[in-house]
């Protein structure tokens, strides 16, 4: 992700002094008063536990890290410094990861800044204590220094790792990246043959049984890669496992088949809804809002991102990695939240892609769009349905031609008789100048 590096100091790691004496809180004074930098998580103080195991338990459930100031650390390295007694360095911090939350963050940024803030103290401190000796033999004015444990005096700070929610094996940071991208790259193989090869079902089968049979399909794909995906993690764990991992269940073999099939859905809906109604020579571009994005969100988290990327957060990859993570680990249980996010989605994209097979179902009916995909007004346009313009126009033309206008109209036509006009007989009426003869 884009300069991720700088935005370290969005995520904070946890500080706790459980000794509650000088030495924790010389400690406490020395990590808070590090230099801060925006490559460095930011560190701040928790006062609300009562003992080491509540530290760990809070961690896997809401934190990336703590440092725990184990106690009654200043006790024993009294003891050690003025009495000679037994002293164990590596007591007296814990550094608590939970690894299972994100393991790549966790390797890149948690697990270097605490084993850093723990170096920096245990050198200033082991100085501090060697400088104190050579001056006043630790305040004891001059008395044998013999009773001095030596190790508690060149080592007096050292550390012991519990990782609270390990993944358990090297390659943990890939499985759920490379096994979403595998099932959406074998979904995508059937979304490019169904887009150029379903011209005949627009033309011949309803819309909502258009709808009904993709719904159907991409659900059933889902389905089908997601149990393979499930099948390889189970198969790839094997009896090696390790022994800190969380136990592999059935349960937890059916939460992570559908949550895959959650994902591809996702996915699969959003890709096909692209695909509809984009020309063959844009097909690639989808996948600079699909493919792309997903992969990254998996790769790293956005809260080591700048406030644009938080929109990480709703992406099908990310949220079901997280629910991956949780029933493999047990890290950062809040797989209710990442469930419903993919829920929504898969709803939203269900309604978009119902509304783009009406759109190109719309668009082949009236001869706007080729079997290929291409418009009316690109140049490899094809069209094997006459555009509904042109055809409106030609029945236009149709009618009329079946009425003669009005100014060529032929008028109604009469055969008259000849009448042929004889002389005046004799016997006839003839009216005469003067004289009225019958």
């Amino acid at each position: 992700m884009f300069k991720r590096s700088v935005h370290a100091n969005n995520v904070s790691l946890q500080l706790i002094d459980l000794d509650g004496g000088p030495v924790g809180a010389n400690i406490t004074q020395m990590i808070l008063g590090m230099p801060k930098a925006d490559t460095l998580p930011t560190w701040t103080r928790m006062d609300s536990f009562d003992s080491l195991d509540s530290v760990k338990d809070w961690v896997r459930r809401s934190a990336w890290g703590a440092l725990v100031i184990n106690p009654g650390l200043s006790g024993r390295l009294d003891n050690a410094l003025y009495n000679g007694t037994a002293y164990k360095p590596n007591e007296a911090l814990t550094m608590v990861l939970s690894s299972g939350r994100h393991v790549i963050s966790s390797i890149m940024f948690i697990q270097p800044a605490l084993s850093g803030a723990i170096a920096r103290v245990a050198n200033q401190y082991s100085l501090k204590m060697v400088d104190a000796f050579q001056s006043q033999q630790m305040g004891l004015g001059g008395a044998d220094a013999s009773k001095t444990n030596v190790e508690a005096l060149l080592r007096p700070i050292g550390y012991t790792s519990v990782d609270v929610a390990p993944d358990g094996f090297g390659l943990a940071p890939f499985v759920t990246l490379f096994g979403f991208l595998c099932m959406a790259l074998c979904t995508l193989s059937f979304l490019i043959t169904w887009k150029f090869s379903s011209f005949t079902f627009f033309l011949k089968v309803k819309f909502r049984d258009l709808a009904a049979m993709w719904i159907a399909l991409l659900l059933s794909v889902s389905v089908f890669l997601s149990l393979h995906f499930s099948l390889a993690f189970l198969a790839y764990r094997g009896p090696d496992y390790g022994i800190e991992a969380k136990k592999y269940t059935a349960g937890s073999f059916f939460k992570i088949w559908f949550t895959g099939a959650a994902v591809n859905m996702a996915f699969a809906t959003w890709l096909f809804t692209w695909f509809l109604n984009l020309m063959p020579k844009f097909i690639a571009l989808p996948s600079l809002v699909t493919v792309i994005p997903n992969v990254v969100s998996v790769a790293t988290t956005p809260e080591f991102a700048s406030r644009f990327y938080k929109i990480f957060y709703c992406l099908p990859f990310y949220n079901g990695s997280r629910i991956f993570q949780t029933v493999t680990t047990g890290a950062y249980p809040h797989s209710g939240r990442y469930a419903g996010i993919l829920i929504a989605e898969i709803i939203a994209m269900l309604i978009c892609l119902t509304i783009s097979i009406w759109l190109r179902q719309l668009f082949v009916l009236r001869g706007i769009s080729d079997m290929h995909g291409w418009y009316r007004w690109n140049t490899f346009f094809h069209g094997m349905v006459p555009y509904y313009k042109d055809a409106a126009a030609t029945q236009h033309k149709d009618d009329e031609s079946q009425i003669e206008p009005a100014s060529t109209a032929r008028s109604p036509s009469f055969d008259h008789e000849s009448i042929d006009i004889n002389d005046a007989q004799s016997d006839n009426v003839s009216l005469q100048t003067g004289n009225l003869a019958c």
